[in-house]
């Protein structure tokens, strides 16, 4: 058995998903992740197996963060119409403040990404994801006669 993490792995991650969503998964290198992470390469390689796993864990935790959880604003809402109100609401604030990346991070990923990878079906699986949240949503909202 390894070592135990000398780090806080979900404040490295947190980090990694910074850079990931400034820079996009090709620009951001493993010394920029190291870097803003707070840790080594073997570390990086020890938590978390490679960047390509690193960005996927990374994109999770874009879409579940506590301060803007998709799944979360769409389930809890009263309506159909406050829920999707409420998703454009988080992301308008989430996706232009100072100081944090700008935009939709899955989105950037999908245009700064490696095109035929196993990172581009895994963005357009997240963006699936996303689309049947919504729809389902709406689906609910149909059947309850919104």
């Amino acid at each position: 058995m390894g070592r135990p993490l000398s780090f806080d792995r979900d404040i490295a991650l947190e980090r990694a998903m910074l850079v990931f969503w400034d820079l996009g998964y090709d620009g951001a290198s493993i010394a920029e992740l190291t870097s803003a992470m707070g840790i080594t390469a073997p570390s990086l390689y020890t938590a978390f197996g490679d960047k390509q796993r690193l960005f996927l864990e990374a994109t999770q935790r874009y879409l579940t963060r506590p301060d803007a959880n998709l799944r979360i604003l769409l389930d809890q809402s009263a309506t159909a119409f406050s829920a999707v109100e409420a998703m454009f609401a988080a992301a308008s604030v989430q996706q232009t403040r100072r100081g944090k990346p700008h935009g939709c991070m899955v989105m950037s990923a999908s245009i700064n990404s490696p095109s035929a990878t196993e990172v581009q079906t895994a963005i357009r699986t997240l963006r699936t994801e996303v689309e049947d949240w919504i729809k389902t949503r709406i689906d609910r909202g149909v059947v309850q006669g919104e």
